[in-house]
């Protein structure tokens, strides 16, 4: 194991700042990458995000919106603005809960499910793309780096949720 990347309480600041500036550059130009245009949507007027959310209803059909939210980790108001569009562009419908008016359930329409397909088509080149560029690493430092992120991820959404105890 490379030692740069070890930590340690001995660190000073500059060891630990590169390490953390490392993480940061990680996370942003993932970010990033997630955020670039993708051609499948070309000419749809359709986000990334958005067909991120269309992807989520299509995979779990009657979700709500407050399900949505909380899956994307976004906030419900975001969730209903997304979900609103989708419904006008005719991506997806609503169908109120008959004995609740207050509760919707979504459903993508035809023309939606067809964009959700091409959707999860563009994530599995993608990820194999990813697994491809990943080879020089070993079967055990891929899983470890995704276990590290799954515990990273469990420790942000503890900070956003309460983040007078969960900040640094």
């Amino acid at each position: 194991m490379d030692d740069k990347w070890t930590f340690s309480q001995e660190d000073s600041y500059q060891e630990t700042n590169a390490k953390y500036r490392a993480l940061y550059q990680f996370a942003s130009h993932y970010m990033r990458c997630l955020r670039l245009p993708r051609p499948y949507l070309e000419g749809t007027g359709v986000s990334t995000t958005e067909v991120h959310v269309l992807t989520l209803v299509s995979d779990n059909p009657g979700i709500t919106v407050t399900e949505v939210a909380r899956l994307m980790s976004i906030t419900p108001g975001a969730a209903s603005q997304f979900v609103g569009k989708l419904d006008r562009m005719g991506l997806l419908s609503r169908t109120k809960h008959p004995d609740n008016a207050k509760l919707v359930h979504l459903n993508t329409t035809e023309e939606g499910e067809a964009l959700a397909v091409q959707t999860r088509a563009y994530s599995v080149d993608h990820t194999s793309r990813v697994l491809h560029a990943l080879k020089s690493c070993s079967q055990r430092e891929v899983e470890a780096f995704f276990k590290v992120a799954h515990r990273m991820d469990d420790l942000f959404q503890q900070m956003l949720t309460d983040p007078a105890n969960g900040g640094f």
